[in-house]
């Protein structure tokens, strides 16, 4: 379990960065969108939510963070429904702010997305939405509060996920 879970946090992961990156084909002929994919560093703190009506709280070893060039983006792993879920999202975000899923101008790459061991949900500039406020960033630390409605990407996800009341406040 443990093994197809951390397959999934990469998995889910590389689809969140590569969908903001510069070279996706969502955004071709436009390098200012998320041109650069932040380094993840393992982060100590929490992260909440509430996934469908199911209290959500990340594995304290299981969130990571990267801030740099612009761009926020946080991935957290934990319990939920007797589930275990990856929350992720990437924003164009260089401080704190409200920031729209889906974005636009440079923001129009901010991403967020939902997997768990059988199915994924995501919102981008094509499916979902999301806001995140960020209350807080620094070089070495950022809060703030998230809501999405994500919508399946996968076999096996049916229907809408909605994540309500999202928290984070890490250092890293």
């Amino acid at each position: 379990m443990m093994r197809s879970m951390t397959a999934l946090v990469i998995t889910a992961f590389v689809l969140t960065a590569s969908a903001c990156s510069p070279t996706s084909p969502s955004y071709p002929g436009r390098p200012e969108i998320l041109a650069t994919t932040p380094t993840m560093k393992t982060a100590s703190g929490t992260v909440t939510a509430v996934l469908n009506g199911q209290a959500f709280s990340a594995d304290s070893d299981l969130i990571k963070v990267g801030a740099s060039n612009g761009v926020f983006a946080l991935q957290a792993v934990g319990p939920s429904g007797g589930s275990r879920f990856q929350v992720s999202f990437s924003l164009a975000a260089g401080g704190p702010g409200s920031y729209a899923i889906p974005g636009s101008g440079t923001g129009i790459g901010n991403s967020a997305s939902l997997a768990s061991d059988r199915s994924s949900w995501a919102a981008n500039n094509l499916t979902g939405s999301g806001t995140i406020e960020i209350t807080s960033l620094t070089p070495t630390s950022a809060a703030g509060t998230f809501s999405l409605t994500l919508q399946p990407t996968a076999t096996g996800a049916v229907g809408t996920y909605n994540v309500a009341a999202g928290t984070f406040n890490v250092i890293f």
